[in-house]
Order: structure tokens, then C-alpha cells, then sequence
């Protein structure tokens, strides 16, 4: 049984190889998820920089293995069940890792609809439903900078599904979470055109700048509601 699962391994290692060359998006993906040295396939052509080796790692690490020997050792001792996939939502360990300082960047990077891409370019870009999905389970952290940093995502992202889950966060107890859900719901120059001020958005945003803690919180509050107003 192990040595079919191997051949299984090899042949996914070799595909995932070809498919990387070829720019396959969700693949390409992959690549800057798990990969531990991904800055490296920033600049360089992923046809000449992407070989066999990094795809049996990146094999390894999407099944919780710090290494390909190791994923191999685990196969040879029967973890069949690790060949196949879990159902689980990836995203939410990418998630949970804006916890961390020198990890917010790269995370942010793997949650943006263009992963390597320029923030500019990535602007307004919708996302797949598994990165919305742990974007809003990342809205209910236990961690102030994860609920910040998910609110930054859906503001260059947006999706009316996310509304309710940011109006929410007008409620938050840390003010600065308080100020990026503001400036999520209000800011319409980083939606590409998109816009997430409906009447209810409107009348809440109006409560807070009257209401809110925060001198900051209700003075951004009144500016999108003044800047909405002039506009429209």
C-alpha cells in the first residue's frame, strides 16, 4: 500500500511541477501559501526557479510535514490518510498568522485575489469563496490584528456578503479595529469603484461619529459620510 501512495506522491510532486511552469493560478498559489522561501519566485521566471524539490516540499508542508523525507517516512509507515484531502478551509492558518508580526506581510500577500501581485493591481479584485470564508471567520479572532488586517482585506476586496460581518466590528473594543471597519465600509477609492454604503451602513456610520469613544474613530466616520454626501 505505501509504495502505491508513494507513486501517488511522485506523480502529484511532477504534476504540480508542470502545472507551476505552465502559471496555472490556483497552483501558482500554492506555491507562495506553503512554500518557506517564496520571495525567491517573486522576480525570478517560475519555468527556470521551480523544480521538483519544491514541489515535494510544498507536498509535504500542505499535509503538516516540515519535509518531503519526512512526508515519505510517515507514507512508509502507513499514514495513508494523509494522501487525501481534509476539507478543510487552508486559509484559516494563513488567518491566524497575522498574529504575528514578520508574518503579517506575507499572509496578507497569500489573502490578496492576486497572489505576488501589487496592491494596486490586486484592488477590487473579487476573492474565492475560501479566502472570503476565513477572511470573515478572521473578523471574530480572539486577536486585535487579525480582525484588523481581515478588515483591510475586505476593504481592497469587497463583497456585499461581508457587510454584516464588518458592521459588527463598529462595535469592537479596540478603536483601532473600530477605525479600519469605518474606513472598510466608507472608503470607496480602494473598491475600484464598488461601494459598500447602503442606508443602513449610512445610519450606522452616522451613530458612530456621533457616538463612538474614539475622537479618531468619529472624525473618520464623518469624513466618508461627508465625502459620500458631496458625491452623491
Amino acid at each position: 500500500m505505501s509504495d502505491s501512495s508513494l507513486e501517488f506522491l511522485r506523480k502529484r510532486a511532477k504534476k504540480l511541477v508542470r502545472q507551476v511552469h505552465a502559471r496555472v493560478p490556483e497552483d501558482v498559489e500554492r506555491v507562495f501559501t506553503w512554500h518557506p522561501r517564496w520571495k525567491r519566485f517573486y522576480k525570478a521566471k517560475l519555468a527556470e526557479s521551480f523544480k521538483l524539490a519544491d514541489a515535494q516540499l510544498i507536498l509535504a508542508r500542505e499535509r503538516g510535514f516540515a519535509s518531503w523525507p519526512k512526508l515519505v517516512a510517515a507514507t512508509e509507515a502507513g499514514a495513508e490518510a494523509l494522501l487525501a484531502d481534509d476539507g478543510k478551509n487552508p486559509y484559516f492558518e494563513v488567518v491566524d498568522r497575522f498574529r504575528i508580526k514578520s508574518e503579517c506581510l506575507r499572509s496578507g500577500t497569500i489573502m490578496s485575489a492576486l497572489p505576488g501581485r501589487r496592491p494596486l493591481v490586486n484592488r477590487g479584485k473579487p476573492l474565492p469563496e475560501q479566502k472570503l470564508e476565513a477572511l470573515l471567520w478572521g473578523l471574530e479572532h480572539e486577536s486585535p490584528p487579525v480582525r484588523r488586517c481581515c478588515l483591510s482585506l475586505l476593504d481592497a476586496h469587497p463583497d456585499a456578503r461581508a457587510v454584516p460581518h464588518i458592521l459588527r466590528r463598529l462595535d469592537d473594543p479596540v478603536p483601532r479595529v473600530r477605525w479600519h471597519a469605518v474606513h472598510a465600509l466608507g472608503c470607496e477609492a480602494c473598491k475600484d469603484g464598488q461601494t459598500f454604503l447602503t442606508e443602513e451602513v449610512r445610519r450606522r456610520l452616522g451613530e458612530v461619529s456621533e457616538r463612538d469613544p474614539s475622537e479618531r474613530v468619529r472624525a473618520h466616520a464623518l469624513y466618508h459620510l461627508e465625502r459620500a454626501a458631496c458625491e452623491g
